[in-house]
């Protein structure tokens, strides 16, 4: 996925949250997945 495309943030497992002003970049490598999430894929820290 491109830096300039955007996806809709449907969520259906995870109560969706209000957008605010902060930002934030996560980034994890591949290696680290035992599966490799798709694109759309919800992905919460606990």
């Amino acid at each position: 996925m491109s830096s300039t495309e955007v996806t809709e943030n449907n969520v259906s497992h995870y109560s969706k949250v209000a957008p605010t002003d902060n930002n934030m970049t996560v980034v994890i490598e591949d290696a680290a997945w035992d599966i490799l999430p798709t694109e759309g894929a919800e992905i919460s820290s606990v």
